[in-house]
């Protein structure tokens, strides 16, 4: 039997259509590749599962469908199906540089107590068409990240961070809120 790839990437689909192209290859071309690749699709209606099928080529891929349930429902039916210890998000509307799983890896091997490792992020905006590119850590400490979140709601964006299996399963995933479910 083969060994767990080092990170499950998880991304929530629901009617991304015009970006979920762009994720998915800026996941598929990371400089690390020891990766599985979940895509969750949470019963769009747009189209986004045919576009995403016309990129199904790469065995690291899989795509699960669901009813719509809400992106904590979805990222909750990923982690369930992941294989590895290193579960790492992405929204369907973002993207990462190709080597952002390197620097996650690099957080992980530094910090091996962790229970989240994260990477800063820079949001780029045009004509309603948001891009996250991730940049270089800058300032790497340890945080209480309950307690920073709650002087600074939002010091680690989804899509930067990666979480330890049995962290997710100590804290009984995510939950069902409107907004800001990933904090």
């Amino acid at each position: 039997m083969s060994n767990p790839p080092k990170f499950s990437v998880i991304i929530p689909l629901y009617n991304k259509r015009s970006y979920i192209r762009r994720a998915v290859d800026s996941v598929l071309s990371q400089a690390l590749t020891d990766f599985e690749l979940i895509v969750v699709d949470d019963g769009s209606t747009d189209g986004s599962v045919e576009e995403l099928n016309k990129l199904i080529h790469d065995s690291r891929l899989r795509l699960i469908k669901q009813c719509n349930q809400g992106v904590g429902a979805a990222r909750n039916t990923g982690i369930h199906n992941a294989l590895a210890n290193w579960i790492a998000f992405i929204d369907a509307d973002d993207m990462w540089l190709t080597n952002h799983l390197c620097e996650l890896k690099e957080l992980v091997d530094r910090f091996p107590e962790s229970g989240l490792v994260s990477t800063r992020h820079k949001m780029n905006s045009t004509n309603d068409d948001v891009v996250l590119k991730i940049l270089r850590p800058g300032n790497i400490r340890r945080i209480d990240y309950f307690k920073e979140a709650s002087k600074n709601i939002g010091i680690v964006c989804s899509s930067t961070a990666a979480v330890r299996r049995d962290v997710v399963s100590v804290v009984g995933g995510f939950k069902a809120f409107r907004a800001g479910e990933d904090l």
